[in-house]
């Protein structure tokens, strides 16, 4: 698998709330720019976790409530967050949650320990730390010294000492402090990884300060353990396409195949058939066809997870889980490269191959492969190449598979079902609905990830459940995975939000509940995003909630935390909320995957973007407005920032801000940057084909006529237009399409010329 473009660096920081202020603001501000600066040049970025930050000004029912929602995600992110850890003790021990939603938090994390009287922080410390062993050596412990506390007024010391709180439990949270304390220090392999430092008071400002010997402390330590493990990647080249496409695919065969349940008899049928010896007249593969939602993907997964088991050679591709997974000829110089590699040739390609070259050579190099091990190509989502004729009707592949070749794909139904079947030998499959034990078995292992079992009544609800042509809706495996999914996210702070209120003990009422909510779950899978959407309402904000749902779908590979951390404050017109934002993704968890080079946040399924457009994303122009923000966003990123090079002519075009396109497409960029470019003009192009004139050639040469170009942008836009756009177009677009674009082209050509002689 390719190194990835960027790593992320998470680093968690715990600490209790409000008496660590000024020291979680002096990381924020100091400390942690300068260590993301020297990770630059090491491909990484650091990612701080302070589900604490902002919760100062907040009143103490205010925070009594950020407590609440951090017992849902604060172990997950501390998962997340490894190997890096801060852990910052003053001398507060923290409020101490009710003891079931300490141990309802644990339980989701498989942590087991004593949960007695213990805080958020020291729940935090025990499973970051103290009951990883692992991860002790990737931790830091600072322990400040008692600040005068003589000089601080009654109700401030009280906000910063244990000592000086008038509760009953004051005395008793002291003595956990000062254990907690101890049993870090009396760790012998802790004993380099704890300190003590000192800070000041500012009686007038009522604050802690002279942090600066601190901070510079923290940041050493810190960065020793950084550039120890980043060491490597100041010598690493940077991954051409070719490995970051391979990189996306390992992740989603991973993330999809990994807890595959059931299709045992179709599985199978592939494996054989792939591995069987290929007799004339044989059938030579197979055309899997399902509704949305019924296990194509997965089924696709498990098979190549399976087929790696076995002696042949794997050509794989998984349309839409990136841009360029969608391109026929992106799948074909990537196919042809793997190729060469196992024949131990020279790659014969051309710097720029036209399709002909292209399919000539893949189908001359797939021959020799076959005459050497059988040779198994696999494609997931026909239905999502890019929207040429070429791409859907499959021509890019031999007319005739060669010997010891078989080919398996999965599709919606539709045209490239048909396209496929016609070819000779490769028959066509209906994927069956999930039958009852599949899905109870596929039930079993979604609790499994939450270490948690589903009570057979609730399971069995699930089971029976009809839809509107009263088809079981357990055999669609989407719609059991998302209504299970919802299932685990309730715990006891849902029954305050519950219609109704249910006696007995809290594990009885838990139980009415999940019997409750199981009944009421819609019996569609859009019914069931509708739900999700609204209860993320609930839980995260409105606005929040939509501007995440909105950022994803409109994204056509999804967003790093980075850009997040700019756009979602912007869309929803609330300030960045680290806690918030943990929340708002454990809400999504079902749908949301983070894969890619970029580690970019994108939805699991496609229907999910198609539930947000339908819900959210219908007005066209408030679309464009948000399509202009993420432009103008992308512009303030580096020139050599990926996301920047691949996408923002796509948002661009989509904001329907044609003159700053031109200008943009007119302007300086480097290769990447004109590259990137112009695979978002040639994909309008694309989208296009089939209609004339080709309304993208239409829109795009247009911009030759438009008013506020200079003569030299529109000199370099017909240049770039010819040399450029035409060669990316010509083998998907025909020789219409190329009509249609260079005839504009030379006819503004000719009048720069007479205009300007020289």
């Amino acid at each position: 698998m390719a190194a990835p473009l960027w790593y992320s660096r998470p680093v968690f920081i715990t600490s209790t709330f409000r008496d660590m202020h000024a020291e979680r603001d002096y990381l924020r501000n100091v400390v942690f720019p300068e260590l993301e600066e020297r990770l630059k040049e090491r491909r990484h970025k650091l990612e701080p976790i302070d589900l604490r930050w902002g919760v100062e000004t907040k009143s103490i029912n205010e925070e009594q409530a950020k407590e609440m929602l951090m017992l849902k995600v604060c172990l997950t992110e501390i998962e997340r967050s490894r190997p890096f850890l801060i852990a910052l003790l003053g001398d507060r021990y923290g409020r101490i949650p009710p003891e079931e939603r300490l141990a309802a938090a644990a339980q989701e994390a498989g942590f087991k320990t004593d949960l007695r009287f213990k805080s958020i922080t020291a729940l935090e410390i025990e499973f970051g730390v103290l009951g990883s062993p692992d991860q002790r050596r990737r931790c830091y412990f600072y322990l400040r010294d008692p600040l005068p506390y003589e000089q601080m007024d009654a109700e401030v010391a009280a906000l910063y000492s244990e000592s000086y709180q008038k509760t009953a439990t004051a005395a008793a949270a002291a003595e956990r402090l000062a254990e907690l304390k101890r049993r870090i220090e009396k760790q012998p392999d802790l004993k380099d990884r704890v300190r003590h430092y000192h800070a000041d008071w500012d009686q007038q400002q009522q604050t802690v300060t002279g942090l600066e010997a601190w901070g510079k402390m923290v940041l050493e330590d810190v960065w020793r353990d950084l550039k120890e493990e980043t060491e490597t990647f100041l010598r690493a080249p940077i991954p051409t396409w070719q490995e970051q496409e391979r990189w996306f695919l390992e992740e989603f065969v991973q993330d999809r195949g990994a807890g595959f349940i059931g299709r045992t008899e179709i599985s199978e049928e592939i494996v054989k058939l792939a591995l069987s010896p290929q007799d004339p007249g044989a059938p030579r593969g197979l055309c899997l066809v399902g509704e949305p939602g019924a296990g194509k993907s997965a089924l696709f997964c498990h098979v190549y997870l399976r087929l790696q088991t076995e002696d042949v050679l794997l050509l794989a591709n998984a349309a839409g889980i990136s841009p360029r997974s969608a391109e026929a000829d992106s799948i074909l110089l990537r196919w042809i490269e793997e190729l060469v590699l196992f024949l131990g040739l020279t790659n014969p390609l051309s710097e720029k191959p036209t399709a002909d070259e292209l399919q000539e050579q893949f189908a001359l190099l797939l021959r020799r492969a076959g005459e050497r091990r059988p040779v198994v190509l696999l494609l997931d989502a026909l239905n999502q190449l890019e929207p040429t004729p070429r791409a859907r009707q499959l021509t890019w592949l031999p007319k005739v598979l060669p010997p010891n070749v078989s080919l398996f794909a999965t599709t919606l139904p539709g045209p490239e079902a048909e396209a496929l079947n016609a070819r000779i030998g490769i028959g066509k499959k209906i994927l069956a609905p999930l039958q009852t034990p599949e899905a109870q078995k596929m039930i079993a292992k979604i609790c499994q990830r939450y270490h948690r079992q589903i009570h057979p009544q609730v399971a069995a609800i699930l089971l029976e459940k009809k839809d509107t042509a009263n088809q079981r809706c357990c055999g669609n495996p989407l719609w059991l995975q998302l209504a299970v999914e919802e299932l685990n996210l309730l715990d006891a702070d849902d029954f305050s939000r519950a219609e109704r209120h249910y006696p007995g003990t809290a594990e009885e009422k838990l139980h009415q509940l999940l019997l409750d909510t199981a009944s009421r779950l819609p019996n569609t899978i859009e019914g069931l995003y509708d739900w999700m959407l609204d209860r993320n309402e609930m839980v995260s904000g409105e606005a929040w909630s939509k501007a995440f749902a909105v950022l994803i779908t409109l994204s056509r590979s999804g967003w790093r935390e980075s850009d997040l951390r700019v756009l979602l404050p912007q869309l929803s017109a609330a300030g960045w909320d680290e806690l918030r934002f943990a929340v708002l993704r454990r809400g999504f968890r079902a749908h949301l995957v983070r894969r890619g080079a970029l580690g970019q946040y994108d939805f699991f399924h496609q229907q999910m973007r198609l539930a947000v457009m339908r819900r959210y994303a219908s007005d066209q122009a408030r679309n464009q407005q948000t399509h202009r923000t993420i432009a103008d966003y992308l512009a303030t990123l580096p020139d050599t920032d990926a996301l920047r090079c691949s996408e923002r002519m796509v948002h661009l075009l989509a904001a329907g801000a044609d003159i700053q396109a031109a200008h943009y497409y007119a302007g300086f960029l480097n290769e990447t940057e004109l590259n990137g470019a112009t695979r978002g003009l040639a994909e309008l192009i694309f989208a296009g084909l089939g209609t004339t004139p080709n309304p993208g050639v239409a829109r795009l040469t247009g911009w030759l006529d438009a008013a506020g170009l200079t003569a030299a942008e529109k000199g370099i836009l017909c240049q770039r237009f010819n040399f450029y756009l035409n060669e990316t177009v010509a083998n998907a677009g025909g020789l219409k399409t190329q009509q249609q674009l260079l005839e504009p082209v030379n006819r503004e050509l000719e009048k720069l010329v007479q205009s300007d002689p020289q």
